[in-house]
């Protein structure tokens, strides 16, 4: 950053760092405008940065995070409430799919056609196909139950095989 600022001339070096401060400045007075909720944004933020780095060097450490985060689910549930905690587990596989497919090349998607992942996929189907049962419930409860029970097992059982059982070429 010193060189490239340094290569640059007097005024865009002044007009760069004058709009830097300018950003620090706001940040800071926004930071003091939030309260104590401020400095906790900013350690998630860096938090999440950090997340998507290493997902992206190795994308299992989605599903590494995705277990731990389960297993703090309930303890973050009984002891903050308030929020709905069960998103964060929809939230850390898209982020980890995206990663699987911006990272395709990197592994052998054939590999994925097994038994396993035909059978999750035919039974989402099945539960998407539920919706249409005359003696259904109610749509909501239809929701609800389709996160847990169909579509976290198709999410996860081929990213499971794509990340770490079928590891690279």
């Amino acid at each position: 950053m010193y060189q490239y600022l340094s290569s640059l001339s007097q005024t865009r070096r002044t007009i760069i760092l004058s709009v830097l401060g300018i950003l620090v400045a706001l940040g800071v007075s926004l930071l003091t405008y939030l309260g104590p909720i401020g400095p906790v944004l900013v350690i998630v933020a860096a938090l999440f940065v950090v997340f998507m780095i290493c997902l992206f060097k190795e994308p299992s450490v989605g599903l590494l995070v995705l277990i731990v985060y389960c297993f703090l689910f309930g303890i973050l549930s009984r002891e903050v409430g308030g929020i709905a905690y069960g998103i964060g587990i929809e939230i850390f596989l898209l982020l980890t799919w995206i990663t699987v497919i911006i990272q395709h090349k990197r592994y052998d998607w054939t590999r994925l056609n097994n038994p396993l992942t035909k059978l999750m996929l035919m039974w989402f189907i099945i539960s998407v196909v539920e919706i249409i049962n005359p003696a259904g419930a109610s749509v909501m409860g239809w929701l609800q139950e389709i996160r847990s029970t169909a579509l976290f097992p198709i999410l996860i059982i081929p990213w499971y095989f794509y990340c770490l059982i079928l590891k690279r070429n």
